[in-house]
């Protein structure tokens, strides 16, 4: 029994010697360690950072819309009947004048030529008539003869003279029976017009509601017509910018559908009130259109100059950042690099170098690429790099 207990306690003290050696072990390599790590220097997050710049930037309103035709009808019959012919179909260009629809238009004709049956009736029966009131004005001077002569009585010569005041209103009669039957027969030959439909404007068809063989109905449109030359987009401006335009004002318009492409539009309307429930005013640009590229529907990108700025701070805009809330910019202090966060706000742009109106120092080192790695109290490694990006003439209004 002695046996097993010695040799129980001699198992422990083996085990302990063990464990206490691997220790000894472990704490001289996390020594060795530690001091090879302290050795080594402290690794830091490396930034670009420029300094702001002082420089004048020609304001600009960037504003959106939806491009419209300048001009566009819905051709109507003013009478009912089936479509005879269309020669035109969708796409198609037109100009003033030139024929669109035909409708049937054989009940009509038929209106014309009784009308013309009419007019020459009447010219007969005043032609007939013409011929009493000369024969009439014959037998007066007859008359009038015999009685100076003394061979006639004033009895014969008032009887022919009465005949010849009858025979005169009978032909005023049957002239203005012509006159009516010339009227009725314009009236028929232009009620045939109705039934050929002619373009009212110049432009292209873009609808064709019905097909050869429909009724047409006054009440339903048959093609539409829009004129391209020029389109038109309609912006709202905020109350803010509402006293930079004015009309006459030229904007450049940009269109996604022709990337990196410029058209030219002019300010024509500007509406004298605000929508008090969005604080805009409506404004309609004119935009010149001489290839028809540019179609109705299409989404425009109105930038409009508004006035030269006083010369103020710049910097890039990609060292903006902003949450919905704040805007603001980081920036590094000189030694050591600490991040600090600037709440700034922003005035003018060009889409690359933007205005800081307020809350930026001149002297700043802003932090711009490798921003939206860092936070607020990060030291940092600094990199100096030379802002040489070329500043834009023009600049777009960016809303604080």
């Amino acid at each position: 029994m002695s046996r097993f207990f010695l040799r129980l306690i001699l198992g422990i003290v083996a085990i302990g010697a063990c464990w206490g050696a691997w220790y000894v072990v472990y704490q001289d390599s996390l020594e060795r360690a530690t001091e090879a790590k302290s050795d080594k220097p402290k690794e830091l997050f490396a930034v670009e950072v420029v300094t702001p710049r002082r420089e004048s930037l020609d304001e600009r309103i960037e504003l959106v819309g939806s491009l419209n035709p300048s001009a566009e009808t819905e051709v109507r019959s003013r009478v009912s009947g089936y479509l005879a012919e269309q020669p035109m179909d969708v796409g198609t260009r037109v100009d003033v004048g030139r024929l669109l629809v035909k409708l049937d238009a054989r009940d009509q004709e038929e209106v014309v030529a009784s009308a013309e049956a009419a007019l020459r009736v009447a010219e007969a029966q005043l032609k007939s008539q013409q011929a009493e009131r000369d024969q009439a004005q014959r037998s007066v001077e007859r008359q009038q003869k015999l009685t100076d002569e003394g061979a006639g009585t004033l009895q014969q010569l008032e009887t022919a003279q009465s005949a010849l005041s009858v025979a005169l209103a009978r032909v005023e009669l049957e002239e203005s029976h012509v006159g009516e039957a010339k009227a009725n027969l314009e009236q028929a030959r232009l009620a045939v017009l109705d039934y050929q439909l002619a373009a009212p404007i110049s432009g292209f068809i873009s609808e064709r509601y019905v097909q050869l063989g429909d009724l047409a109905k006054p009440d339903v449109p048959l093609l539409r017509i829009v004129n391209l030359d020029k389109v038109q987009t309609t912006v709202h401006v905020i109350e803010k910018d509402y006293r930079k335009v004015q009309i006459g004002q030229q904007a450049d318009v940009k269109i996604d559908a022709y990337p990196g492409q410029v058209f030219h539009g002019v300010v024509r309307q500007i509406a004298p009130v605000l929508d008090p429930d969005t604080r805009t005013a409506e404004m309609r640009l004119d935009v010149d259109n001489p290839e028809h590229l540019l179609k109705p529907g299409m989404y425009a990108r109105v930038s409009l100059r508004s006035q030269q700025s006083q010369p103020g701070l710049t910097i890039p805009l990609s060292s903006v950042l902003d949450d919905g809330e704040q805007t603001w910019v980081y920036t590094v202090s000189a030694d050591p690099a600490i991040i600090q966060r600037q709440v700034v706000q922003l005035g003018a742009s060009d889409g690359k170098v933007v205005e800081v109106l307020y809350g930026l120092p001149d002297d700043s080192r802003v932090v711009t690429l490798g921003n939206r790695l860092v936070n607020e109290g990060q030291e940092v490694r600094a990199i100096e790099v030379d802002w040489t990006a070329e500043s834009s003439a023009t600049a777009a209004v960016v809303d604080p």
